[in-house]
Formats: C-alpha cells, structure tokens, sequence
C-alpha cells in the first residue's frame, strides 16, 4: 500500500489501524487511529515527534491487547476521566491540571453516573456549590467543557453537557512589581533564586521555561544575544504556545546569563544544576516580597512584572504579545489591558502637549500674515 506524504506513520494489522500524519496548512498534527468498520478516533500533537511517538503508544498498547475490543469504551463518568487522564497528546502540567479539576468533578456527581445521564444542571450544581470565587469556577468549567468535547469526538457521548454555561468574570490583571520595586525585591531574594528571577523580570519566561532552560538556548541573532524557547525531545517539554520563540537579550540579561554560568556552570540547564520537576519557586517569590515590603505576587508575577515594563516603557502590545509567547494578541489585551490602556493614555498627553505647541506658534504666525495685508 502507497502511503502518502502527509503520513508520519501507519500501522496496520487489516482490523486496527493506526496512522500519524501532517495536516495541510495546519501547524499541528493529527493522530487517527480505528478498528475496521468502527468509527475513527482522532488525536491532536504539536509537532513531529510527538505526533509519531503518539501513534506507536497507540500501536503498542493494541499490540499488548489493552483495547483490543472496540466496544469497550468508557461508560460512567469515573471510567472518562480515567482515560482522559491517559492522554498522550497534551502537555504534562496541562493534564497535572486537568486532574485536579475532574477529580473536583467525580467527586461531586459521582464515578459510576452513566456518561449518557449527566446533565447541565449537575455540572451547574457542581459549579455552584465550590467554594470559590467565579473566575475559578470559570477555569473548571473550561476544562469540564474540554473533556466532555474531546468524549464528543470519540462519539462516546452525543451533546455537551456544559454547553450553555457561563461564569461572568472581570479579566483584571494581577498583582505585579513595578519597575521601581525590582531593586529591593533582588536584594531580598537568595542568591540562586535572585539569579532566576531577575532572568523572568529581563525576559518575561514562565516557570515552566526557567526550568527547562538549556545553555543550547542561548543563540546570537542580529548581532545581539537571545534566548530561544523550544521543545526539548529529552524531557518531552513543548512551550505553551506549542511553538517556539526568540527573545533577544538586554545587557542586564546577559549579565544575568553570566552570573547563572558561575553558579550552575554551562553545560545542561541554565538556572539548575540538573532539572528538576517541581522547585517552589512561588514561596521564595512571596518570601522575598514579604522582606522587601514591596507588593506580594506569586513567581508567574514576575512574568506580569516584565510584560507591565515593556508596555509603560511604550513596546507595542502585538510587541509584548509576542515576547511573551502568547498565542494571540487577544490574550495580551486580556490580561495587560490595564497597562496598554495607561500606555495609550500617556501617548494621548503627548499628542495634546505636541499640539498646543504647534496651536501657539500657529497663532503667532496668523497674526503677523494679518498684519502684513492689513491696508495703511
């Protein structure tokens, strides 16, 4: 059988079939896999290798016969999140949150409810009764929606039961240092943590980058240095935006940069000796604000903090969008709206203070026209 371009991958025994593949003029990659006469299953990656290494799982485990009966698909509520905590083709901290939520979510309607059976009014229910303010409760249902879509797709249930609901929330941005705080929250910081964090206020990076960061990262483009945000197929991280991106160097992050290579040396990770899964950096931000009497954020404020700079020092928001490796600039307008408003606001001062000027040296130059055709 001629397989075409577009195909990565493909296995088949005549009775399952599973097949990675390119999408045209898409950036991600599609995963199908499907027993003869049974509807197809298809996967989302968001590149190459994973899309690849995806659809071997598939191949392997049907191989070790764990779904060798097209039937057996889950049935209660418990048996679909179980499985949809066995996803392979989504990124391991968004799957650590997901968990959080469905496990929220059983608990409250029940493991053995027939999928078939569950209702918008019992996720409304659930939603109602958390303890928590509406822009939490937003974030679950966007992930109880997920879930129960991505079910829709493998036709195991027919409608969403969270279609219709909606949690009004206010996208106010959260707490940030200012520029002026930088100073007295460094000197409040530990030395191996002041290092990373003055690195996020320079660059924006989320924690997430911070620890996976690599000394292959740092690269020269256009005669200045950057650091450049991609996958690592060692580890399996992939950056949030799915894609990579360039973040060019000021002088205070290359003397940053220098300081991480006394520290930690330069082979492997930049900020760590060795990686490491889960350090608390957020408690060490908190500590240091408490001791520098600046304003209490959280590690990810630090990257709000960077964002806030750039924009009150006038980078263009599409700019700051796509330092800071957002998807679309939609998501910068949401969350720095504040900022980009104030920004905006300043330039306005500018245009009023340019004008007046030029209205009164326009008057000054009317006037002495008139005098000059005035008859004597």
């Amino acid at each position: 059988m001629r397989i075409r371009s577009n195909t990565l991958f493909r296995e088949s025994d005549g009775d399952f079939t599973v097949v990675a593949e390119r999408r045209t003029n898409r950036r991600n990659f599609r995963i199908r896999a499907w027993f003869k006469g049974d509807s197809r299953i298809e996967e989302t990656a968001t590149s190459e290798e994973a899309a690849i290494e995806a659809a071997k799982n598939v191949w392997f485990q049907y191989l070790d016969g764990l779904f060798d009966n097209p039937e057996e698909q889950p049935h209660t509520l418990g048996e679909m999140v179980a499985a949809a905590l066995n996803r392979t083709d989504i990124r391991a901290t968004t799957l650590a949150s997901y968990r959080w939520v469905l496990n929220l979510m059983v608990a409250a309607l029940g493991s053995d409810v027939p999928l078939e059976n569950i209702r918008k009014r019992q996720i409304e229910h659930w939603l109602d009764g958390m303890d928590c303010k509406d822009v939490s409760k937003a974030s679950y249902l966007r992930t109880a929606k997920a879930i129960f879509a991505w079910a829709i797709a493998r036709k195991w249930i027919r409608t969403n039961p969270c279609a219709g609901l909606k949690y009004s929330q206010k996208h106010a941005m959260r707490p940030w240092l200012e520029e002026h705080e930088w100073e007295s929250f460094l000197e409040a910081c530990q030395p191996a943590f002041r290092i990373r964090a003055a690195f996020v206020l320079e660059t924006g990076l989320r924690k997430a980058e911070v620890i996976n960061a690599r000394w292959s990262w740092i690269k020269t483009a256009n005669g200045r240095t950057c650091i450049s945000v991609q996958a690592d197929t060692d580890t399996g991280f992939v950056p949030k935006s799915g894609r990579p991106r360039m973040i060019p160097l000021t002088e205070r992050a290359v003397a940053i940069i220098e300081e991480a290579e006394q520290r930690w040396g330069n082979d492997g990770y930049i900020f760590f000796h060795e990686r490491t899964s889960s350090p608390n950096l957020t408690r060490e931000t908190h500590k240091a604000c408490r001791k520098a009497g600046v304003n209490d954020v959280d590690f990810h404020g630090l990257r709000r903090s960077a964002g806030a700079r750039w924009l009150a020092n006038g980078i263009a928001i599409q700019d700051v969008s796509a330092l800071l490796g957002h998807r679309d600039i939609s998501t910068t307008l949401k969350h720095y709206a504040g900022i980009a408003d104030s920004h905006l606001s300043s330039c306005m001062d500018i245009l009023d203070r340019k004008t007046a000027g030029e209205s009164r040296s326009n008057v000054v130059q009317f006037t002495a026209s008139r005098k000059e055709r005035i008859p004597a």
